[in-house]
């Protein structure tokens, strides 16, 4: 999960939480925090999280053994209000293990390609542009900052692979045209 539980307050955490802790995954659910969460009030939604068994990543790896092997799962702080250091956070990873990045802000695939990291970094933060009409660029005068290269879908970056998700929020217009949620 990448970030963004909370826009204006912290007040529906815990029922954010509560939620998403009925998601079901194999090796466990995990997340990362995003630029509302901070303006928000990080300590209480990483509390929410965190007493719903959710761990927040926030410059970290973990190491997850699956049935195929072991893989590496990172989480980066955003680059809003809290520097993401990558060096930190790949501190125990060594290059030929599979790493998966979360990283909320997509733009930030430039700084993490360019040291050499080869992974699979995922991103929200844009909404996918929320008002796109005709297949074009949304149409919206300002993008979010940091989120204004990769827009929606699957990017190579040098060696990064990223996948940036358009998310089922929406921020400022409380509408999505031809833009629809995505989980």
């Amino acid at each position: 999960l990448t970030g963004d539980f909370v826009t204006h307050n912290t007040r529906a955490a815990p029922v954010v939480a509560e939620l998403l802790a009925q998601l079901k995954a194999p090796y466990g659910v995990y997340a990362s925090l995003g630029n509302h969460d901070f303006w928000s009030g990080a300590p209480e939604v990483v509390k929410a999280l965190n007493e719903h068994k959710i761990p927040v990543l926030r410059n970290e790896t973990r190491r997850i053994r699956t049935d195929l092997g072991t893989l590496w799962l990172g989480g980066l702080d955003s680059v809003y209000v809290n520097k993401p250091d990558v060096r930190k956070t790949l501190q125990d990873w060594k290059q030929t293990q599979p790493l998966v990045l979360m990283m909320h802000e997509p733009d930030a695939a430039d700084v993490i390609a360019a040291a050499g990291v080869k992974a699979l970094q995922i991103s929200g933060h844009t909404h996918g542009g929320q008002l796109v009409f005709r297949g074009k660029a949304p149409m919206t005068l300002r993008r979010a900052r940091h989120g204004k290269k990769y827009l929606a879908g699957k990017y190579q970056v040098g060696p990064l692979q990223l996948y940036v998700n358009r998310g089922i929020g929406c921020v400022g217009v409380p509408m999505r045209i031809g833009c629809p949620p995505e989980v």
